[in-house]
C-alpha cells in the first residue's frame, strides 16, 4: 500500500524528497515505457535515486550542524615564567627579580664546588705578585712541576684514569717503603681509603685508615716534619682499585688545602701528593711481603654486607661546621 511523506519530514529534510516517485509511480512509468529498454530506464532512476540521496543528506549534515552543535569551553593560557633567570613569588608580583639566582641543585653545587672550587689569589706581602706569576708560568706551562711550583716531583708517574692526579704504579711504592728515594723523600704518609674492615685484613705497612672526610681533613692541621735540603713530605692515597674513594679524597685534601692557603698562594701543606695506580689490589698482587697482616678482602665480601652500608653512608656525610672547628681547636 503506497503511503506519501509527511509534510513535517519534508520540511527536514527538503523538498526534493517530494518529487521521489512513489511505487505506484514507479509502476505506471514502467507500464508507460514498457517500450523502451529496461536498461536504459533503471539508469535514469537510479542516477535520480543517487542526486536526491546526496542532496538529502548535506541538507540533514547543515541542519544538525547548526542547531545541535557542541560548543567546546575554551581554555584560557596559564601564565608561566619562560625565563630560568626570573624568580619571583607568587604573593608578592612586585618583588624584583634576582639575576644572580643559580638554576643548579644543591647537590650538584655541592659537588662542583668541592671538585672545581678555584682559589682566591691575593697579593699579600708573604705571597708577592712575582712570586704567583712565576708559580702560575711553571704549573701551566709544565705539568712535572708540583702543586705549589716550587720544584719538580720526585717520585715518576704513569699514565692512568685520572688525569688530574699524580699516580705512580706499585713498584715504585716499594721502593719508597724500602728506601730507594730517602735522598729525596723526608717523609711519606700513605693513606688507606678503605673501609675499616677491609684494612684489618690486610694494608701496606705503614699505612693510615682514613675513609671518612673529617678524617682526611685533620692532616692539615698536623704538625708537619721538618725538611732538610730539598726533601719533602709526601702523601700516597689509594682505596681497593684507587677508582672512586681514593681519588675522591685525593682531590678533596688538594682542595681544603688551597682554602687553607688562599692568602698566600700558591703555598701549600702538602703541594706534592700521589694516587697509588690499580690500589691495593695492585699492590697486594705484586708485593705481598710489604703488606702487614698479608691479606686482602674486597669491598663487597659476604660477610660484610651491613658494614658496608654502615661506612659508605658514613664516609658520603660530611659537616664542614662545628666539627671542623672543634677539630682546629683540638689541633
Amino acid at each position: 500500500m503506497a503511503s506519501t511523506p509527511a509534510k513535517s519530514n519534508s520540511s527536514l529534510y527538503g523538498e526534493d524528497m517530494e518529487s521521489l516517485p512513489t511505487p505506484d509511480e514507479k509502476g505506471d512509468n514502467h507500464k508507460a515505457s514498457s517500450g523502451k529498454s529496461t536498461k536504459n530506464g533503471a539508469s535514469i532512476s537510479c542516477s535520480k535515486l543517487a542526486t536526491a540521496i546526496e542532496e538529502n543528506l548535506n541538507m540533514i549534515d547543515k541542519t544538525f550542524q547548526e542547531e545541535f552543535q557542541i560548543r567546546r569551553p575554551v581554555r584560557k593560557p596559564l601564565w608561566r615564567f619562560y625565563s630560568f633567570d626570573i624568580r619571583r613569588s607568587l604573593l608578592t608580583p612586585k618583588r624584583p627579580a634576582d639575576n644572580n639566582v643559580e638554576d643548579i641543585s644543591p647537590g650538584a653545587k655541592r659537588i662542583r664546588d668541592e671538585t672545581l672550587t678555584t682559589p682566591k689569589i691575593s697579593f699579600t706581602e708573604n705571597s708577592p705578585k712575582t712570586a704567583i706569576v712565576d708559580a702560575l708560568e711553571k704549573l701551566c706551562g709544565d705539568t712535572e712541576f708540583i702543586a705549589d711550583g716550587s720544584k719538580p716531583y720526585c717520585l715518576p708517574t704513569v699514565r692512568g684514569k685520572h688525569s688530574d692526579l699524580k699516580l705512580i704504579s706499585p713498584n715504585t711504592v716499594a721502593d719508597v717503603l724500602k728506601g730507594s728515594y730517602s735522598d729525596q723523600v723526608e717523609s711519606c704518609t700513605i693513606i688507606d681509603c678503605r673501609y675499616p674492615y677491609e684494612y684489618e685484613a690486610g694494608h701496606i705497612k705503614g699505612a693510615i685508615n682514613m675513609y671518612c672526610r673529617e678524617e682526611v681533613i685533620t692532616l692539615l692541621y698536623r704538625p708537619l716534619i721538618s725538611c732538610s735540603g730539598t726533601k719533602r713530605n709526601i702523601l700516597i692515597f689509594h682505596c681497593e682499585f684507587s677508582s672512586e674513594r681514593g681519588p675522591k679524597l685525593n682531590r678533596f685534601l688538594r682542595n681544603q688545602d688551597r682554602e687553607l692557603h688562599k692568602g698566600d698562594y700558591p703555598q701549600l701543606t702538602y703541594p706534592e701528593v700521589y694516587l697509588l695506580e690499580g690500589g691495593y689490589k695492585a699492590f697486594y698482587d705484586l708485593h705481598k711481603d710489604l703488606c702487614d697482616p698479608c691479606g686482602y678482602k674486597p669491598m663487597l665480601h659476604q660477610d660484610h654486607v651491613k658494614d658496608l652500608r654502615y661506612f659508605r653512608g658514613k664516609s658520603k656525610s660530611w659537616s664542614a661546621g662545628e666539627k671542623l672547628r672543634k677539630t682546629r681547636f683540638a689541633l
